[in-house]
């Protein structure tokens, strides 16, 4: 049932009475029926993501995994718009993250690969929160991963790969239906060192998109404007462009380059600025 949005707030006169006229009596039983609220909220929230959950398993053009980072995208924008005046996008991100993590564990188990390092636990906690299962690899080996396509994450660190993981990387995501579905997670293209989503996940045009690409050898950056380097590999570059691009999208921008000395890795939104 969708709320009248005419309806008053029941604490409006109370939020409004100069504070020489209240009593910590009042607030705090005003505080009190909003935390029942707010649990009460939760709790039909978690309930209808499980319906979820059971609508999609029926539905016979369901596939990948249950996280959709462009309709995330859109509700956290969405967050920080109506919470800007009292905490900072970052504060929204985070209380927002632990909910949305909690009612995808509701939807679907979820496995969660990343390297053994401090920064990509750090990132997987902040992205996906702490309740999905996670296993921690030294090395980039598409052979000793076992990664099940429909319900397995893949962090990476663009700093770590080599040129052999990047190959091998290249020739896995050919093999699957995987892609890179998130970089720089709901942060700015300023971040210097961000960590790489691979999964099941379609991304479409969410409205503020960067696309991902893995272009062998350097790049001649007077042709391509629009795009900013995230990891210069030396016989291979990351790039990020900006904007949503498909792979025909994807072959007129690169109209003058080897097809094969590309690897289109998925597009990602960008939300927030931190």
């Amino acid at each position: 049932m969708r709320r009248d949005p005419l309806e008053l707030d029941p604490y409006e006169a109370l939020l409004n009475t100069p504070a020489e006229k209240l009593s910590l009596d009042e607030l705090r039983q005003a505080i009190d029926a909003t935390d029942s609220d707010i649990a009460s909220s939760v709790a039909r929230r978690l309930k209808l993501a499980q319906k979820v959950g059971e609508v999609k398993q029926q539905s016979p053009n369901h596939q990948g995994l249950v996280l959709r980072p462009d309709r995330e995208a859109q509700l956290l924008r969405k967050w920080v718009s109506h919470l800007s005046s009292s905490l900072s996008p970052l504060a929204v991100q985070q209380l927002w993250r632990l909910l949305i993590s909690s009612s995808c564990l509701h939807e679907q188990d979820l496995h969660i690969h990343l390297p053994n390092t401090t920064e990509a636990k750090l990132e997987a906690d902040r992205y996906f929160g702490s309740f999905f299962p996670k296993s921690h690899y030294e090395e980039l080996d598409s052979s000793t991963l076992h990664l099940n396509s429909n319900q397995d994450i893949l962090i990476l660190e663009p700093s770590h790969l080599s040129e052999l993981s990047i190959q091998t990387l290249n020739e896995w995501l050919n093999q699957t239906r995987f892609k890179c579905f998130l970089s720089l997670p709901f942060i700015s293209m300023q971040t210097t060192s961000p960590h790489l989503c691979f999964a099941d996940v379609p991304v479409n045009d969410s409205g503020d998109n960067v696309t991902l690409i893995c272009i062998k050898d350097s790049l001649d950056s007077s042709h391509y404007p629009k795009h900013r380097v995230i990891s210069d590999l030396g016989s291979y570059t990351l790039i990020a462009f900006e904007g949503y691009l498909d792979e025909t999208a994807i072959r007129a921008t690169l109209a003058d380059m080897d097809p094969d000395a590309w690897t289109y890795w998925g597009s990602f939104p960008v939300v927030i600025e931190v």
